[in-house]
Formats: C-alpha cells, sequence, structure tokens
C-alpha cells in the first residue's frame, strides 16, 4: 500500500493504517511512522477481499480525517 504525504507534511508524526474486510468495521492495522508512506500487509488471506485507510497524526497528536478507503484482494 502507498499514499500520497498529508498536506502538513512538516508536522506529521504518523500514519495510523486502518483494515477492514468488510468495508466498515475497520480495525487499527499499523502505525507507520513519518516521512515512510508505504506499508505491505502481509497478514493476509489469499482470495479474500481487504479495504483500507489512512489518517495522519501530527506531533501534538492531532489527527486527520481518514483518506478514501481503497481495495485490494489477497
Amino acid at each position: 500500500l502507498s499514499w500520497t504525504e498529508a498536506n502538513d507534511h512538516l508536522a506529521v508524526y504518523a500514519y495510523d493504517l486502518y483494515r477492514s474486510t468488510d468495508g466498515d468495521s475497520f480495525t487499527k492495522l499499523a502505525r507507520i511512522l513519518a516521512p515512510v508512506l508505504t506499508y505491505r500487509d502481509e497478514n493476509v488471506e489469499t482470495g479474500q477481499m481487504y479495504h483500507y485507510k489512512v489518517k495522519a497524526n501530527d506531533t501534538s497528536f492531532n489527527f486527520s480525517d481518514f483518506s478514501n478507503p481503497v481495495s485490494q484482494a489477497a
């Protein structure tokens, strides 16, 4: 997975990545420290559809809105 950096990229501390198998109930999968903008999800089942969304948080722990979700079959 990859995403573009947040608009306030100078103060971004990390990106929180969320995953769902039904597109509705998302759980936190990982916290990726900035400036990294990629993540490889290796805990998947072949043929399963996964949905992901990300939110940025800054050094004061303010959180952005969620990104638009993206979907990918494993």
